[in-house]
């Protein structure tokens, strides 16, 4: 299958050694396993390494995948057929409940039905849907989890949105009322062929304990757990995530106690023109292959056309979208040019612009805007996340 198909289908199969870490997080024996969206088979593989009496069942609705998987794991069964129909569930209820669920599912959005959201409201009450679309990383964990028995155990590939996003605490929220014995590690953003995307590995067993702590941590490349660390259940719920907590653990901050750029009266601005426009139209500019190096104030001399937005003098500007370039910023000492829609100006009180130009440029500031920076590939900063960023002192 050709990498456009791939992406398409938001498939992005795992590597071995991250399949085998995933198993290697199950903390019970394996006596069946289910993997919905089974794609070519590497999780049952690395199951059967590790368990070799354990039974597998896998569904991949793509053919060719199938019968790669199938000829991989000729003693166990593989079916194909469609997850997101309701007929394919039906096709293994003779092997249902099993002990452990894995995936790796398909990463992309789909179109929103009643249907669908019964389902996943089955397995997860508080599931809150909008729009028209909903994440089918969503759907393929909740119709595993309805086919795992009390007591089970799971280790599932997610978005690492699920974990840090405002919009997804009713899941993190669930996590935390009805599973035990969580781990969350996240996994570098390049580690799946073709694409680059933040996820991590959830593990949990299926029951209920009160004032828990979570494992947090990281996989490098070859599956090893570089780090980790234990957090309160109540933290958790903010965000799940080793990178924010060891951030905020190391930095000393306490995040419902520290002043943010919002609450000091700091306004965002994003320019209004895309570079290609500003260069149309002649009009000196600034972007984000401006920043100076190692410089942290720029003095501007250029005039500004009418419609166009600007930094001026006591404007600290930040790049807004770039991977590699989100941790840079500067303060406008003098003058005064256009900046283009890749920019972000922050004005502020006087008196405090020393002090958040030195938070910006801190070690801490500079891992806050990469922490909370969102998209799959090209990276960006939202104002909502720039404006909550605590002053590190």
């Amino acid at each position: 299958m050709s990498k456009i198909n791939k992406k398409s289908m938001g498939q992005f199969f795992t590597p071995p050694q991250i399949a085998d870490r995933l198993v290697q997080l199950l903390e019970q024996q394996v006596g069946f396993a289910l993997d919905l969206g089974c794609g070519r088979g590497q999780l049952g593989k690395s199951i059967l390494k590790r368990f070799p009496l354990a039974r597998y069942v896998g569904i991949e609705k793509d053919r060719e995948h199938f019968n790669h998987c199938a000829n991989l794991l000729t003693e166990q069964t593989i079916i194909c057929a469609d997850v997101l129909e309701e007929k394919a569930l039906s096709l293994i209820s003779d092997f249902m409940p099993v002990d452990t669920v894995v995936g790796n599912p398909p990463f992309l959005e789909i179109p929103i039905s009643n249907h669908l959201v019964l389902e996943v409201k089955d397995a997860i009450p508080n599931f809150l849907s909008s729009g028209y679309k909903m994440r089918s990383e969503m759907l393929f964990f909740a119709k595993s989890l309805k086919q795992l028995k009390l007591g089970g155990q799971a280790s599932f590939i997610l978005p690492k949105t699920f974990f840090i996003s405002e919009q997804y605490r009713y899941f993190r929220e669930h996590i935390i009322d009805n599973f035990s014995n969580i781990s969350l590690f996240e996994l570098p953003s390049r580690i799946f062929s073709g694409a680059e995307v933040s996820t991590c590995i959830l593990y949990f067993n299926y029951r209920k304990t009160k004032n828990q702590q979570l494992t947090l941590g990281c996989i490098d490349a070859n599956g090893d757990i570089e780090n980790y660390l234990k957090i309160d259940s109540a933290a958790a719920v903010t965000r799940m995530d080793f990178s924010y907590h060891r951030l905020m653990s190391e930095s000393g901050i306490r995040i419902e106690e520290s002043e943010t750029i919002g609450s000091i009266g700091g306004l965002i601005h994003r320019g209004n023109m895309s570079r290609n426009e500003l260069v149309r139209k002649s009009v000196p500019h600034f972007h984000t292959t401006s920043f100076p190096i190692n410089e942290i104030e720029i003095s501007l001399d250029d005039d500004v056309k009418d419609g166009i937005r600007f930094g001026q003098e006591g404007d600290i500007l930040l790049a807004r979208v770039g991977t590699r370039c989100l941790d840079r910023q500067v303060l406008v000492t003098a003058g005064k040019r256009a900046i283009t829609d890749c920019i972000y100006t922050i004005k502020l009180p006087e008196a405090d612009i020393d002090t958040v130009i030195a938070s910006l440029s801190s070690k801490y500031g500079k891992l806050w805007r990469q922490i909370n920076a969102k998209g799959s590939c090209a990276k960006y900063l939202t104002k909502e996340s720039l404006l909550n960023m605590p002053l590190f002192n």
